[in-house]
């Protein structure tokens, strides 16, 4: 008895093709379950990171045994460096911040205080309300960005630090009283005297230096240099965030005589607290300017 030919031994008839099974046996298996970190990976979508040259992998790196740039073990099965991989990656911003829509709103809630207080006659009562509504309004805005604010004043800058914002207290005392000095001079204006004898007369000089030195440098401070820079920098870079809040200080004083002092004064401040990340730096500065301003004017009238 002849034993059946083998299917590949079949010839085929005359005008026809063969049956051939082309499906993979592996094809009738269920798909794996997939795992958690496959399910991640697939749904990641990440941007292009440039990596350093010498972290791709090359011909020779099947012998390789340390990246050649940040030293972590290579491994077989790397193209790149894994480590130096996870260190391109952008990072989230560490910290909270705050929007760009409470500084903006801060500060024209200022400026509607600031406004009409320049047509007001230049009284105590004036100074005095507008002071104090002031600070209400700034305490009240930290309070709501308190994780913002509390690092900076909790923060204890060095006495290195102080002596630095003490120091350019005076030289924004002194670019103002030269620059005021040829203003006056060329122009023929009035000059503008921030104390008035009857002030420290008839309150004392406690009140004159609570509203004009201790008063400005503590809130104005916490409203630009807290609230304002930090909400700027969530939508610009740092150093624009410094010029433009120092812009918006000096816009708020209403004061078109003293814009040069005033600009150099914020971003003076703004360096500060960038660097040292302390509200009290910027506090010892704006204190050391005012209190110049007050000893120079007292001087003058006496």
């Amino acid at each position: 008895m002849r034993d059946d030919p083998e299917p590949s031994q079949v010839r085929p008839i005359d005008g026809e093709r063969p049956e051939i099974d082309n499906q993979n046996p592996t094809d009738q298996l269920p798909p794996a379950p997939s795992t958690p970190t496959d399910d991640v990976r697939r749904m990641t979508v990440r941007p292009p990171v440039a990596l350093p040259a010498h972290s791709i992998a090359s011909s020779g790196s099947a012998t390789m045994k340390f990246c050649d740039v940040c030293g972590a073990a290579w491994q077989p099965e790397w193209v790149a460096c894994a480590v130096c991989l996870q260190s391109a990656l952008p990072k989230p911003a560490v910290g909270p911040r705050i929007s760009l829509a409470s500084p903006l709103a801060l500060y024209f809630v200022l400026l509607s205080t600031f406004i009409p207080g320049a047509f007001l006659p230049d009284t105590f009562a004036t100074t005095f309300a507008i002071s104090l509504l002031d600070s209400l309004i700034v305490i009240i805005w930290c309070v709501a960005s308190w994780r913002e604010i509390v690092p900076l004043v909790r923060s204890v800058p060095t006495v290195f630090n102080i002596t630095g914002a003490i120091l350019l207290g005076v030289l924004t005392f002194t670019l103002a009283h030269v620059s005021m000095g040829w203003i006056i001079e060329w122009f023929g204006i009035e000059e503008i005297y921030y104390y008035s004898e009857s002030f420290g007369s008839e309150y004392g000089w406690g009140v004159v230096i609570l509203l004009i030195c201790i008063q400005p440098a503590l809130i104005e401070e916490l409203a630009f240099r807290g609230i304002i820079l930090g909400g700027l920098r969530t939508a610009m870079d740092d150093r624009d965030a410094v010029i433009v809040s120092a812009m918006m200080f000096m816009i708020l004083h209403v004061q078109v005589f003293s814009i040069v002092h005033l600009l150099l004064m914020g971003i003076c401040a703004g360096y500060l607290r960038l660097k040292t990340r302390s509200i009290w730096p910027c506090v010892a500065l704006h204190f050391t300017h005012n209190s110049l301003v007050l000893l120079f004017e007292y001087m003058q009238l006496q």
